[in-house]
């Protein structure tokens, strides 16, 4: 019974954090400063983006936890010719992460800031083409502390 009640209340605890999630969307929130909550597609988490979209956000630590951004995807699904790309900075002349691209279609990656990123922002930067859409993408938003720069 004690058991019970435990996994009860791990579960209730749990479950609440997501309920002070902040929830974001590409192409309205355009400037985010914030260490939890989700950045979703333009179409929020009942629709998929539109045509020829061309959206730019940038998350930025709130200072609460950790010092630079981590984006937690747990797939992408965007369609040939539309791009979902990532830069090390606070706009999208900072140094280029990666794309969506870069990784397995339909598994989950993490983006994070660079240790050499003094503002531990990133810089999302998405297009579509007019020749269709996928389902879209949501990111988890974290922050952690900067990962520790190796010189060789």
């Amino acid at each position: 019974m004690t058991k019970n009640i435990y996994t009860f209340l791990i579960a209730f605890f749990f479950s609440l954090s997501f309920l002070s999630a902040q929830t974001y969307i590409m192409g309205t929130d355009t400037d985010i400063t914030d260490c939890s909550g989700f950045i979703l597609d333009s179409g929020g988490s009942t629709d998929t983006y539109g045509p020829n979209e061309n959206l730019t956000t940038t998350i930025c630590p709130d200072g609460a936890a950790g010092t630079h951004v981590q984006l937690v995807f747990s797939a992408v699904d965007i369609a040939a010719g539309d791009a979902l790309c990532f830069f090390d900075g606070p706009d999208a002349t900072a140094p280029p992460l990666s794309c969506a691209a870069d990784f397995d279609a339909g598994n989950p990656f993490i983006v994070q800031a660079t240790a050499v990123n003094p503002g531990g922002c990133i810089t999302v930067v998405f297009t579509s083409d007019g020749t269709g859409e996928g389902n879209g993408y949501s990111a988890d938003i974290n922050c952690i502390a900067a990962c520790q720069t190796i010189l060789a």
